[in-house]
């Protein structure tokens, strides 16, 4: 059987055959295929990377590829797989408002609590402080079953750059990995139903997202020199929460001796100006 895409378009089904996950878990991978053929040549950043099989793609076409995830389990099984199958991209284990994501492409799907609303205008808030390129675009996905979803496409309908419809159908797999799951990929509480459907990919430059919000500075951090954009606003860092923390140790600390001191002066002065006992 013979494919029916030029020869010089990228697909992902073909570069990989053996995907762990299937839609809808992750998005299809015929949505891989569009994003990847975007980005060819570009460099990009991945949100949610889980167990990589839209990074396995990308990394392929990309001249330089990031996963962000925050997962320590999938960072783990990214290793193992970028190992594998002797992929190039960089892992970033993190909450996404941590990570290095400058790049041509940022892309994602939405997964409470994480909305493209709140990213988008995030990555503006990082953009202006110089965190990432002027031109970097966002590759939003939509399910069209999803309600959610189409709720943000509208709202975002009016900065979309370029958008394409996208027609899947992983029924088949969803139906074999739900009898056969994985060991690397154990999920439950899903149908089969949204594994055949419709997505559509959208492009925004993230230079053209309104900002409603004020856009907090970034801030160094003491304990390891890395620098937190706190403008990005989920500060979920275990590691920056504990700087947070010891500061304000340290400041109640200070506190509590300040008061122990003006106590102790009190009773001095007054010891002072009281009156001594004559002995009779």
């Amino acid at each position: 059987m013979f494919s029916t895409q030029p020869v010089n378009v990228l697909d992902c089904t073909h570069l990989v055959p053996q995907p762990i996950d299937v839609a809808p878990i992750r998005s299809p991978q015929e949505v891989h295929t569009v994003i990847a053929n975007k980005l060819r040549g570009r460099q990009v950043v991945e949100i949610g990377t889980r167990n990589g099989d839209g990074m396995s793609c990308f990394a392929r076409a990309a001249t330089k590829a990031s996963a962000v995830e925050v997962n320590q389990k999938y960072c783990d099984l990214l290793e193992e797989r970028k190992r594998i199958e002797k992929l190039a991209f960089d892992i970033q284990c993190s909450d996404y408002t941590l990570a290095q994501l400058d790049a041509d492409f940022i892309t994602w799907w939405q997964q409470a609590p994480m909305t493209n609303q709140g990213v988008l205008e995030n990555l503006r808030c990082l953009q202006q402080q110089g965190g990432i390129r002027i031109r970097a675009q966002a590759v939003l996905v939509f399910d069209t079953q999803w309600r959610t979803d189409m709720a943000s496409f509208q709202s975002l309908k009016k900065l979309i750059k370029w958008k394409q419809e996208v027609n899947y159908d992983e029924f088949t797999q969803c139906e074999k990995f739900k009898l056969m799951q994985s060991i690397k990929s154990v999920e439950s509480g899903f149908t089969c139903e949204r594994s055949v459907g419709r997505f559509i990919v959208a492009g925004i430059n993230i230079a053209d997202m309104e900002i409603g919000k004020h856009c907090a500075k970034p801030v160094q951090s003491q304990a390891d020199g890395r620098i937190y954009w706190h403008g990005m606003g989920l500060f979920s860092s275990r590691k920056a929460k504990n700087d947070n923390e010891g500061i304000l140790l340290f400041m109640g600390t200070i506190l509590l001796c300040t008061l122990m001191v003006l106590v102790l002066l009190r009773r001095v002065i007054r010891n002072k100006r009281s009156p001594r006992l004559r002995i009779m």
